[in-house]
C-alpha cells in the first residue's frame, strides 16, 4: 500500500484576511452588546438578568414633572435625561496602536449607582422649570403680553427622602443573551473556510507499507 502526503490548504489567504476577521468579530460583539443595552433601557428590562426594572416612585414622577424631564420617558426609569443610553463606543481597527481593541462605556458616570441598591443620603428641593415668564405676541393690537408660568412655591418643592431605599436596576453589563461559545465557533468556521483552497497544493509519495 502506497502512502502519499497530501496538503490541500495554505495559510496565505488566512494571513491576509485574519486582521479584518478579528476586527469584524470584535465589532460584531460590540454591536450586539450595545443593542441589548439600548433595548433593555427602552423596554425597562435588564439585559444582564432579564428581570424587569422596578418602576419609578411617585416622588420621581413629581421631580420629572417639575424639571419637565418626563415627556418622552413617561414613567420608565433611566430615561428622563437621555444621557444614560448615550453609550461611548470605540470600534476595533486593523491598524494602529489600538488595533483589535474596542470597548463600550457608560455615557454618564452616575449610571454605575443604578447597578446596586442604594440609600438616598440627603433631602432636596426642586424648582419648577415652568416658573419662567413666557412672552407671547398678540395679533389684535400688536401688544406684547407676558404670561407667567407656575408661580406656586417660588422657593421650590422640598422632598423629604433621606434614608429612602432605591432598588438596583442592572442596565449595564454582559447581556444574558450573549453566547460567547457560539460566536467563537462561528469565528473558527471562518478560519477553516479561509484555509481550504479547494485544490491540492502538495501531493508526494512517502513510501509503501506491506501488510501480511
Amino acid at each position: 500500500m502506497k502512502l502519499n502526503l497530501t496538503i490541500d490548504f495554505t495559510f496565505d489567504t488566512l494571513k491576509k484576511d485574519l486582521p479584518s476577521m478579528m476586527k469584524s468579530r470584535i465589532n460584531r460583539d460590540i454591536d450586539f452588546v450595545k443593542n441589548e443595552i439600548d433595548e433593555g433601557i427602552t423596554k425597562s428590562i435588564s439585559p444582564v438578568t432579564g428581570a424587569k426594572f422596578q418602576p419609578i416612585t411617585e416622588v420621581t414622577k413629581e421631580v420629572r414633572r417639575l424639571r419637565r424631564k418626563g415627556r418622552k420617558s413617561k414613567d420608565k426609569p433611566l430615561l428622563s435625561t437621555g444621557r444614560m443610553s448615550k453609550l461611548k463606543v470605540k470600534k476595533a481597527k486593523t491598524r494602529g496602536k489600538s488595533a483589535f481593541y474596542g470597548y463600550i462605556e457608560m455615557g454618564a458616570a452616575y449610571g454605575r449607582y443604578h447597578l446596586q441598591n442604594y440609600t438616598i443620603a440627603t433631602n432636596f428641593t426642586v424648582k419648577s422649570s415652568e416658573r419662567r415668564a413666557r412672552t407671547t405676541n398678540t395679533k389684535k393690537k400688536g401688544r406684547t403680553t407676558r404670561r407667567q408660568g407656575d408661580v406656586k412655591n417660588p422657593q421650590g418643592i422640598f422632598f423629604k427622602v433621606k434614608g429612602k431605599k432605591v432598588p438596583a436596576r442592572i442596565w449595564f453589563g454582559i447581556p444574558k443573551n450573549y453566547k460567547q461559545k457560539t460566536n467563537f465557533n462561528r469565528f473558527m468556521r471562518q478560519i477553516k473556510t479561509k484555509l481550504k483552497t479547494g485544490k491540492v497544493i502538495i501531493n508526494q509519495p512517502l513510501g509503501r507499507i506491506t501488510i501480511g
